[in-house]
């Protein structure tokens, strides 16, 4: 969403980037033209009446909004407003939707439900991440799929691509390293599959000493630490947290790997293909498919089965692509190509000039 922002700051319409709470690392990648909007709501409920008070006071002219809670909230908030200076209200919805509510509770799971079923039809566009998650979805709400628009994450930009060119301070990612270094990144919550990973990392080193680095903080490290030390991995698996810039461990790591049990469209899926690094993915749902081409591009496994995605690991270590093959496909979810598709569906397909 920042992405998507800044792109459009930069092509000269006036942006807000509107936040129930504005904290967190990524704020610093705000473009500063882009000026933020902090509801300082605790809970999504609570940034209803404060988001209708923005719109109210600064009516603008249409409202992107992204995952359940904040996009119910932009609908009710915009139905409030008088016809007249209502704005435009487009939502996406940034995972696989029937299958990302399977890892809520059951009280949220109903509650998120009856929130998308009754507020997304009544948006005037929908933009899911994916073919596979616009289909998910249309079924979900009961719609035509014609009514969702299937636009990819922009997940390729210059300052990506030029932050992976900086030094990793790791022994493990040194040019004369002894071993092969897998990377995977993600929230370390059930959903991501880390524990497969870890199963098949067993399997893959009865063949080959490979280190494992993860990316990402959650709800699982202390499970994911037990299971490293029950399995014996300590000295072959880091859970190395939250990383500032993952990018620079992408391009110097020998394979990234995506073990998840469910996906929307994973971003680090394309950025470490786009940092020329050689991959592996389970065939989730969604976007692994699509990103990888039905595995032209990347080895795609069954989610869930450790044995087969450690027999695709060390295939592709033995046998690893051409990065710019790989390069070259990253290049399709470049920035540019994506927020012309988001411009057009908010309709803004033409650029404001920018003001002396």
């Amino acid at each position: 969403m920042i992405t998507v922002a800044n792109a459009l700051a930069e092509q000269g319409h006036a942006v807000d980037l509107v936040l129930l709470r504005g904290a967190g690392p990524y704020l610093r990648e705000v473009d500063p033209r882009v000026r933020v909007v902090d509801l300082a709501a605790r809970h999504a409920a609570l940034g209803a009446l404060p988001f209708y008070r923005y719109l109210r006071a600064e009516r603008p002219q249409v409202v992107l909004s992204t995952l359940v809670g904040p996009n119910a909230i932009a609908v009710a908030g915009s139905l409030l407003v008088p016809r007249a200076s209502r704005a435009r209200v487009v939502v996406r919805e940034a995972n696989t939707l029937s299958v990302a509510l399977k890892y809520r509770s059951w009280g949220s799971r109903l509650l998120a439900g009856a929130f998308a079923r009754l507020s997304y039809p009544l948006a005037d566009a929908v933009i899911a991440v994916s073919e596979e998650a616009r289909d998910d979805l249309a079924r979900f709400l009961g719609i035509a799929p014609s009514r969702v628009t299937a636009i990819h994450n922009p997940s390729v930009t210059a300052s990506m691509l030029e932050r992976s060119l900086e030094p990793v301070d790791h022994a493990w990612f040194a040019d004369d390293r002894s071993e092969p270094v897998l990377v995977a990144a993600g929230r370390l919550v059930q959903k991501k599959g880390f524990d497969v990973l870890l199963d098949a990392l067993v399997v893959v080193r009865r063949e080959r000493a490979v280190r494992l680095q993860i990316l990402g903080e959650g709800e699982e490290r202390r499970a994911l630490q037990q299971q490293i030390a029950r399995l014996g991995l300590e000295r072959s698996v880091e859970l190395a947290g939250f990383v500032d810039n993952p990018f620079a461990r992408f391009a110097r790591a020998d394979l990234f790997v995506l073990p998840s049990l469910a996906e929307g469209m994973p971003n680090v899926l394309v950025e470490a293909m786009a940092c020329g690094c050689a991959v592996v993915a389970t065939r989730c749902p969604s976007g692994p498919r699509e990103i990888l081409r039905d595995g032209r591009d990347g080895a795609l496994v069954a989610p869930g089965d450790a044995a087969a995605l450690a027999t695709a690991i060390l295939e592709t270590l033995a046998h690893p692509p051409d990065p710019a093959k790989l390069r070259a496909r990253a290049a399709d979810f470049e920035v540019g190509v994506v927020v012309a598709a988001y411009a057009e569906v908010l309709g803004l397909a033409t650029p404001v000039p920018m003001q002396e």
